[in-house]
């Protein structure tokens, strides 16, 4: 079992090192624009095996998360989290920003599927990666919406016709202003008890709790830290 989460878990550190560049991130792994469908499904197979094992893991409240890492021995990323995160808040509709190859995007709707309930609208302004989400793209269209715009021109848009959230991820431009418009744009529509996931949480991050005081908040350690808010 431990060989298998190592295994799985650098396979997730190697694509998840560069992901702001179109550059092979390691000499095992193939550029996106070069994979055929055949590599492409050995990516979605490796992260459905991923999601097996976190299966067994049991989860009484979010906190518990923090407790996960070292037993995995491994890369713990904005995937890990939002798998686990989805599989206990349930969520009924979901809002993130930022899509990319769309790791967290398949991560989010596996586990929606597992639950049975739940539907991902995701916002992303494709510059490096121009095949927005081709990773979930094929398998989860039912349950998935894609946004192709900036999160400041469609946010508070989809934001209103949904009314209420369940859960938000941030995983867009990471720079204060830009973080600080989401999350106050995605808490004025996340019910109590919702959650926001920040990828790669900085100032803006510590500010906005300090300002809305949420019910829980925490961090979750590794290379690229994940931060959590309960409303």
């Amino acid at each position: 079992m431990e060989s298998n989460i190592r295994r799985i878990s650098n396979f997730l550190n190697k694509i998840n090192q560069n992901k702001s560049t179109n550059e092979n991130i390691s000499k095992n792994i193939t550029p996106v624009e070069e994979l055929t469908p055949t590599q492409k499904n050995h990516y979605r197979e490796m992260l459905d095996s991923f999601f097996k094992i976190l299966d067994e893991e049991k989860i009484e409240r979010l906190e518990d998360l923090v407790k996960i890492k070292p037993k995995h021995k491994g890369y713990v990323d904005v995937t890990f989290v939002c798998y686990l995160v989805t599989k206990f808040v349930k969520p009924n509709f979901m809002v993130e920003t930022g899509v990319a190859r769309g790791f967290s995007t398949y991560a989010t709707l596996s586990a929606m599927e597992k639950n049975r309930k739940g539907k991902l609208f995701s916002i992303d302004y494709p510059t490096t990666y121009q095949d927005v989400g081709w990773l979930p793209r094929g398998k989860f269209d039912e349950n998935w919406v894609l946004i192709i715009g900036k999160s400041k021109d469609k946010l508070p848009e989809l934001l209103d016709k949904l009314g209420q959230i369940d859960c938000f991820l941030h995983d867009s431009e990471h720079h204060y202003k830009n973080m600080m418009f989401e999350f106050k744009q995605a808490w004025k529509h996340l019910r109590k008890g919702g959650v926001i996931i920040c990828d790669e949480p900085t100032n803006a991050f510590y500010d906005f709790i300090k300002e809305v005081k949420p019910s829980s908040s925490f961090t979750i350690p590794s290379r690229i830290p994940e931060g959590i808010i309960i409303k």
